[in-house]
Formats: structure tokens, C-alpha cells, sequence
């Protein structure tokens, strides 16, 4: 049964080198994860055991078993994980390694959102901070916990948060 078993894994190979798709899933055990294998351009599921302790060691007993099994790659992408990048290196030598920026382009994305909403902000305390300057002038006292009275200042802050929104917007898109 087990020849028989082994026999079928390796038809389900695919031929000739391939690009793959190398992610980690992590279980409710700290620290542990399912290890999957993945052939890009098919989507096949080469490889997924069950949670082992996240480290090299695990990676590279599975890129073992699976070269034993007759799988060849030119090409291996992940999260960026150390461990992932570490096994790919020792088990390939002459590897490309590619990261996938997903989580990084996830995180600049919150950042956007932010920074967003206190451009919102500013703009709409643009008023106010025109009303408590015409009431200054006018010899009355600032309205308020922490009144702004400086219109210039108000809009040199403004413009520069515009500028930062801009500029993260570029530098995401640049990733």
C-alpha cells in the first residue's frame, strides 16, 4: 500500500522546473505552522503538513523530501519569512528567492488610512481655527480646551500633512 501510495505522489509532480509558492499558516500552538508547497502557475498543492515548530530545519527536511520525490524549481516566493529564506538557500544553491510584499503593502495601506483622516481633520478644523483667529483680532479671548488662533501655522501644517499623504501614496505604488 505504501509503494503503491508513493508511486502516485510522485506522478502528481509536475515535470521540469517550476516556480513555487512556499507559505506558512500558523496553527492555535504558538510558534507552530502548517507548511504548504504550491506550484505557481497551477495552483496545485504540493506539499501541506500538518503544524511543525516555525524554523529552517523544518523547511528543509520538506524541500528534501520533496526533491527525493522528483520535484525541481527554479523559482521559490514567500511572506519573507527567515526561516523560509534560509532553508530555500541551503537546500538550492543556485536559488532565487523572491518575497511577496502583500503584508507589506497591507501595512502601508493602514498607514495611508491614517494619515488620510488627519488630513480630514486639519480640513475640517480650518474653519474653526478662522473663527478663533477673527475673534482674537477682534480683542476676544480663543474659545476652547486648546484653541488654535494661527491660520498661517494651521495651513503650513496642512500642507505638509498633504504632501506626506502624496508622497506614501507614491512610495506605495513604487513598491
Amino acid at each position: 500500500m505504501e509503494k503503491r501510495a508513493k508511486e502516485y505522489l510522485k506522478r502528481q509532480i509536475p515535470k521540469g522546473k517550476r516556480e513555487l509558492a512556499l507559505d506558512e499558516q500558523y496553527s492555535s500552538k504558538r510558534g507552530e505552522a502548517y507548511f504548504n508547497i504550491v506550484d505557481v502557475w497551477s495552483s496545485l498543492v504540493l506539499a501541506s503538513i500538518p503544524p511543525v515548530a516555525v524554523d529552517g530545519e523544518g523547511w528543509i527536511l520538506l524541500l528534501w523530501q520533496m526533491q527525493e520525490q522528483g520535484l525541481q524549481w527554479k523559482f521559490t516566493g514567500s511572506s519573507g519569512g527567515k526561516a523560509v529564506q534560509d532553508a530555500v538557500y541551503k537546500v538550492t544553491k543556485d536559488y532565487i528567492h523572491q518575497r511577496d510584499v502583500w503584508y507589506v503593502l497591507h501595512e502601508c495601506q493602514k498607514v495611508q488610512e491614517r494619515v488620510n483622516r488627519s488630513v480630514e481633520q486639519l480640513q475640517e478644523q480650518t474653519p474653526k481655527v478662522e473663527r478663533q483667529a477673527k475673534r482674537v483680532a477682534a480683542g476676544g479671548k480663543p474659545l476652547g480646551k486648546n484653541p488654535k488662533t494661527d491660520v498661517a501655522a494651521h495651513l503650513a501644517e496642512l500642507h505638509q500633512m498633504e504632501y506626506v499623504v502624496a508622497s506614501l501614496r507614491y512610495l506605495t505604488s513604487e513598491l
